[in-house]
């Protein structure tokens, strides 16, 4: 029922559950200890089929601020919607049922209301998962300071992010706003999220930290299940709501945040999960032009806005999904793509004509894909596919930092057989003051030797100072599970004095015949150690290293840029 101001309830905090045994005592218990006179917290159940109910029963027998209420209709929304209209406070609040509120949250956000009479206070808030905790509002602005009765418009920033845990809500304001929470599969908040900002007369945002929000490990999460096409379906077609609320307000600052908010940030996300996704299914069509239709909605993106992000959403929004999903996996984790999957890419953008993304990291993304394709060296034509894409989209120059064609030439089906034969792995690296590579091959000491190629293609190829030799026995390499062909066995060493700086170097073998043949790397890499001469990256099945610096030179020069840098601030102070 509506509250007043005479109510006894000073604040209810509506609490939607489903299947969260593992966390819902952990939760209460923080709900409960918050120091607010006169609170009550209404769970209510939306079908659980774990022990949730029971536990929340256990809770309402022995504290009476407690009540537990079965939904009546399946949905978190509902779910919630029936709360805030079994609730009585004065003032509104939210939680999840597995996260955690810190003690003092829910005071300091209804003492700034009770303050000032703005309609929502916002707190800051952190996300935790069994790894990790991080902060997701430390690029907002918004939440750089503390205010009091402003507005949506004052701080752009606030819309960025949209969870209705983080904030306390005057109770006449939302029900004269006549918010609701809709049933969708995913972002069921967002919607009444923007409403509420958009329609607040005045809020105010808090400093404190409020909520602990828990990334659960499992399926049974919403995070795990947002790559689903009926979340991403759901997700769009809020956000179009969304964006129509953020279009009436007319405010340009307010439209700008809103387009990075898809451009950089949720948007992107949603996609690039959907495009990874193995079961993207027969809705890629359906959810291209729902993409494209908020992209319109919304207009092109900002400046500054990673090229890869761009490119990825829209890519997508052309149904272009497997061009979209290399762009998003080389943005989000600098992926190695697969060839195939490479040469779409490359397609999608040579047969437009156009420049979407740097052709720098397009170019080098591509290469790395190249040098890296290993997997039992049989996809001759994939290879090859994907290597007159690259020379298409970027000139027949750029495979020369390959090192088989860089090398001597070969033409690019001649590639993959010619790894092949080497069958060229490397199976340790040791660093330290000398780089120290292990590997085996078909091939002995009268057939090749072992070399560092450079990537750039600018550098001459690296020999070692000394290789030693070993073959072993057929039925030992056997046993050991490696190739019964692989019995030519190599450790060559690389003084640090011998290799240029910052060169990024792959192992490979040179034929007597000149040609670089590339080698597999599968050995776990050398922990990260500031004494180490050497850093080292893996690009699939291929790792690349370089020699850095000096460790005295490096701390010498990061001195200077440390005094540089005081004394630049040093003379802006005095010229003000």
């Amino acid at each position: 029922m509506p509250a007043d101001s005479s109510t006894a309830v000073l604040l209810s905090v509506v609490i939607p559950t489903h299947d969260v045994g593992a966390w819902i005592a952990e939760t209460l218990v923080s709900v409960l200890a918050q120091d607010v006179a006169d609170m009550e917290v209404v769970v209510v159940d939306d079908a659980s089929t774990d022990d949730t109910a029971a536990i929340v029963s256990r809770f309402a027998e022995s504290d009476d601020r407690v009540r537990l209420i079965h939904a009546e209709q399946r949905g978190g929304g509902s779910a919630r919607n029936q709360g805030v209209a079994e609730a009585s406070g004065r003032y509104l609040v939210f939680c999840d049922g597995d996260d955690l509120v810190p003690l003092g949250a829910y005071r300091a956000m209804v003492e700034s209301l009770e303050r000032t009479g703005s309609d929502i206070a916002f707190g800051d808030f952190l996300k935790f998962s069994p790894t990790d905790t991080w902060r997701p509002t430390a690029s907002m602005s918004a939440y750089a300071r503390p205010a009091q009765g402003i507005r949506l418009v004052d701080e752009p920033t606030l819309i960025l992010a949209r969870p209705c845990w983080n904030k306390v809500f005057r109770r006449d304001f939302w029900t004269s706003s006549e918010i609701t929470f809709p049933d969708v599969p995913r972002s069921n908040d967002i919607v009444p999220m923007v409403t509420a900002y958009a329609r607040a007369e005045k809020v105010d945002i808090l400093s404190d930290v409020v909520y602990l929000y828990r990334e659960r490990p499992g399926a049974t999460s919403m995070t795990a299940r947002a790559d689903s096409a009926d979340s991403v379906l759901s997700y769009l077609t809020q956000e179009r709501e969304c964006a129509r609320v953020i279009a009436d307000l007319g405010d340009d600052a307010l439209t700008a945040a809103y387009r990075r908010l898809i451009w950089d940030r949720d948007g992107f996300v949603h996609v690039a999960k959907f495009a990874a996704s193995p079961t993207r299914g027969a809705r890629e069509a359906e959810i291209a032009a729902m993409l494209s239709d908020l992209l319109d909605l919304v207009g092109p993106a900002p400046s500054g806005i990673a090229p890869f992000k761009v490119l990825a959403l829209t890519l997508a929004a052309r149904s272009q999904w497997v061009a979209a999903k290399v762009a998003a996996g080389w943005e989000q984790r600098y992926d190695t793509p697969d060839l195939h999957e490479l040469a779409e890419l490359l397609d999608a953008l040579s047969s437009r004509g156009e420049r979407l993304a740097p052709e720098d990291r397009i170019s080098w993304l591509s290469v790395r894909a190249l040098q890296s394709w290993m997997p039992d060296r049989t996809d001759e034509s994939g290879w090859a596919a994907a290597a007159a894409a690259l020379a298409a989209r970027c000139g027949d120059g750029i495979l020369a930092r390959v090192a088989e064609i860089g090398s001597a030439d070969l033409d690019p089906a001649e590639v993959v057989p010619v790894r092949r034969t080497a069958a060229a792995l490397v199976t340790e690296l040791r660093g330290g003051m000398t780089l120290r590579i292990t590997g085996q091959s078909d091939l002995g000491a009268e057939d090749c030797v072992p070399v560092l190629w450079p990537v750039d293609g600018l550098t001459d190829v690296i020999e070692p100072t000394s290789v030693r030799w070993q073959s072993v026995e057929a039925d030992a390499a056997d046993a050991a599970g490696d190739s019964a062909s692989a019995h030519r066995v190599w450790t060559a060493e690389y003084p640090r004095k011998t290799l240029p700086t910052h060169v990024l170097l792959q192992p490979a073998l040179r034929l007597t015949s000149g040609t670089v043949v590339t080698a597999d790397s599968r050995p776990p890499l050398p922990d990260y150690s500031v004494m180490d001469s050497f850093i080292y990256e893996r690009h699939r099945d291929v790792v690349v290293l370089y020699r850095r610096r000096g460790r005295i030179v490096r701390a010498v020069r990061r001195a200077f840029i440390i005094a540089g840098t005081a004394v630049t601030r040093l003379l802006r102070r005095r010229g003000r």
